[in-house]
């Protein structure tokens, strides 16, 4: 699981596993949908640095997103 990221609209689908899973909005019906191209950079970012456990990178970017809620910032 070290090496696995689960994508899912449904964080259920991945409650044994909550810290490989990244939960977006749901895309049905949705022709501007663009979810998975807001998270490309994310995902980007982890194959590039050879990040030998996502969990750790996932959670290091849930909480820089938190943070960035909290303080209001622009850049979202």
């Amino acid at each position: 699981m070290q090496k696995t990221i689960i994508v899912d609209n449904i964080s259920e689908n991945f409650l044994l596993q909550p810290e490989n899973g990244i939960c977006i909005k749901s895309w049905y019906d949705d022709e501007s949908d663009n979810a998975l191209m807001q998270l490309a950079p994310l995902l980007v970012q982890i194959v590039q640095y050879n990040v030998k456990d996502v969990k750790l990178a996932l959670t290091e970017s849930k909480e820089q997103l938190m943070k960035m809620i909290i303080n209001g910032d622009d850049d979202l």
